[in-house]
């Protein structure tokens, strides 16, 4: 009897391929070269006072890269991540950036399971919590979410969740108007399509409608995508906030979660996506300025190996040996080799008299030195009854981790039916939102407004956190009201509908009390000589709530001082003083002001008068304060 072995020499050269790719390798050192030409056009009598280039296409430093050499064409500032230029003459000059950029593929390890939702956040967090124009948060995004975290958890399983969802349901599209300028996530999630800056802002939406801080990831990565013309391009992805641990990188275009390849630079972060970067300001008479357009290129200079392997794979058979016209079951036991969270899509690759019928990409995430099963159905069509046919399987992850098993058809093999589909996770399609009706002040009363859509009347429960009502609901949309107690801070409150169905809606929100100053006055002098006036003004922050746009003005009727600070997180120190040649013999009050609001725009004042006298002051300088009033009167005249 004739052996047949099917595709084996096809199959090795598409693993040998895969196992070079740049996404495996743990390192990489990368040399970008970016150009941005600016161009003048001016006319008769044309004056330039300034043009500042803000300029954002320089590799950022952390924990997974750094910058090795880094070249600045033009004579300029870093401020923060950005180089800044400031030109005076109207003259075309280039922008040119070059840098080499040592980057690595390490996670960010995440030990022990993280509870959702997150109970509580710091003020400096909540930007990354807040819809803008972009990453905008409708009812749809919130619905969707609150549907695919249900009732888990674990932070890790719901953002892993999520990313998944849009990772398989928002297709990668650049001939859509989604190439040309960003659209928000709304109409993203409405049309199921964008590119990777829409991707990841629904992504970040859908975040931050559960209570999750995420923000936004301007850089580069390298494709082998049929899609591009060249392999390196700009890219986004996001980072997502993990109490306790910090910021982890989540990237749903390439699928790859709570950590990037080396081939990810990374320039940037904020709160939104900008397809223009760069930012570019003028102040002139008869000068126009035409920023060209960017391009950048990218090469490596050399990099490591192989990343070792986080998982092991080990794939098994329904059955060894079957017959023709049968179902058989590829199962891979996965096991997760690390003390921490480690995410993978798997997929097997058969050869092409193999039908496969199940998804072939199965997304896992395995908690630390998990161990999981995932199968595939799959089923032998009719073939030549003569042969032993041999069919190799091989089950590959994201990674490149990979293993190959074979398994036989025959005449005499057992022919199994199909009864081996695996289930795919049952997501609710009940409709149900719930959104907090509050000022946001702990001293006053909060409502919960509900709204679900049945297919028939019930009675169900509604439960907010531990407390629950029943609701008499009739057959389609019903909306209702019930008091809750919220407490004080930033935290996702978590309301669950049980009735025929069950469903759960999570709603963040932040709770604060009156925000309170506490104004200390240190070393100053109630007498005094003929001096100027200096002492510290203590302003200590005494409540929950932070005060920020804090505004003090310090002085007398004749001269003030103004302060600005953007918070006052713990303590602030401001040292105070008044020239002496602003007394008088009369003018001897000082008066001290502050004016802040809380993160509401609520607006709180606190004033303090301070008195001194002048004794013992020789004559010489009562003279000057007599002049001093002279000159007060004078200016107050002319005023």
């Amino acid at each position: 009897m004739r052996l047949l072995f099917l595709s084996i020499v096809v199959l090795l050269s598409v693993a040998l391929v895969q196992a070079d790719s740049l996404h495996y390798v743990d390192w990489l050192e990368v040399k970008t070269t970016v150009k941005n030409p600016v161009n003048f056009t001016t006319t008769a009598s044309f004056e330039l006072d300034y043009l500042t280039v803000n300029f954002s296409w320089i590799p950022m430093t952390s924990y997974r890269q750094s910058i090795e050499e880094l070249y600045l064409s033009q004579e300029g500032y870093l401020e923060g991540s950005n180089y800044v230029i400031e030109i005076v003459k109207p003259e075309d000059f280039v922008v040119e950036i070059v840098s080499v950029t040592n980057t690595t593929s390490n996670p960010v390890e995440v030990p022990t399971k993280i509870p959702f939702p997150i109970q509580s956040l710091s003020q400096d967090l909540m930007q990354y919590t807040l819809p803008t124009e972009l990453i905008d948060i409708d009812e749809d995004i919130r619905i969707k979410a609150s549907m695919i975290a249900g009732d888990t958890d674990d932070l890790y399983r719901v953002v892993f969740d999520i990313a998944t969802w849009v990772n398989t349901n928002v297709e990668y599209n650049l001939s859509t108007l989604t190439a040309q300028a960003t659209l928000p996530s709304s109409w993203v999630l409405e049309h199921r399509q964008g590119v990777c800056d829409e991707i990841s802002n629904l992504f970040i939406s859908m975040l931050r409608s559960l209570g999750i801080p995420a923000r936004y990831v301007s850089g580069m990565s390298y494709t082998e995508s049929e899609l591009f013309d060249e392999n390196w391009g700009a890219h986004g992805w996001a980072e997502v906030y993990f109490p306790t641990v910090g910021w982890i990188p989540f990237d749903p275009t390439y699928n790859q979660l709570g950590f990037v390849d080396a081939t990810h630079v990374k320039f940037n972060h904020g709160v939104d996506s900008s397809k223009y970067a760069n930012t570019f300001t003028w102040r002139a008479r008869n000068v126009d300025v035409s920023p060209g357009s960017l391009s950048l290129v990218s090469e490596v200079l050399s990099s490591g190996s192989k990343r070792d392997d986080d998982v092991s794979i080990k794939v098994f058979f329904e059955s060894e040996q079957i017959g023709f016209n049968s179902y058989n079951v590829v199962t891979a036991q996965i096991q997760n080799k690390r003390p921490y969270y480690v995410a993978r899509s798997f997929n097997t690759a058969l050869v092409r008299e193999l039908n496969l019928l199940s998804p072939a990409r199965v997304d896992v995430l395995l908690e630390p030195n998990q161990v999981k099963t995932i199968s595939w159905l799959v089923y032998v069509s009719e073939l030549d009854r003569s042969l032993i046919y041999t069919f190799p399987t091989t089950v590959y992850s994201s990674m490149g981790e990979r293993t190959t098993q074979s398994f036989e058809v025959v005449q005499s093999g057992l022919v199994l039916s199909n009864t081996y589909v695996q289930a795919d996770k049952d997501l609710s399609d009940l409709d149900f939102s719930c959104k907090i009706i509050s000022s946001g002040y702990i001293h006053d009363s909060a409502i919960a407004n509900c709204q679900v859509t049945l297919p028939s009347e019930e009675v169900a429960l509604v439960c907010f956190e531990e407390e629950c009502s029943a609701f008499e609901l009739t057959e389609g949309f019903n909306e209702f009201n019930f008091d809750i107690n919220l407490s004080i801070g930033y935290r996702t409150y978590v309301f669950s509908y049980k009735g025929f169905d069950s469903a759960v809606s999570f709603v963040p929100f932040n709770t604060i009390d009156d925000a309170k100053i506490i104004v200390e006055i240190l070393d100053f002098k109630k007498v005094s000589d003929y001096s100027d006036q200096r002492f510290d003004v203590i302003l200590t922050r005494d409540s929950f709530a932070t005060p920020q746009n804090v505004r003090v003005t310090f002085g007398n009727n004749l001269h003030q001082q103004f302060y600005k600070i953007d918070r006052v997180h713990t303590t602030n120190t401001l040292p105070l003083g008044l020239p002496s040649n602003y007394f008088t013999l009369k003018n001897t009050d000082l008066h001290l002001t502050v004016v802040y609001e809380d993160v509401h725009g609520k607006e709180y004042e606190i004033k303090k008068s301070l008195s001194f006298d002048f004794e013992n002051i020789s004559l010489f300088d009562r003279l000057k304060l007599f002049v001093n009033s002279v000159n007060s009167a004078l200016i107050g005249l002319f005023n």
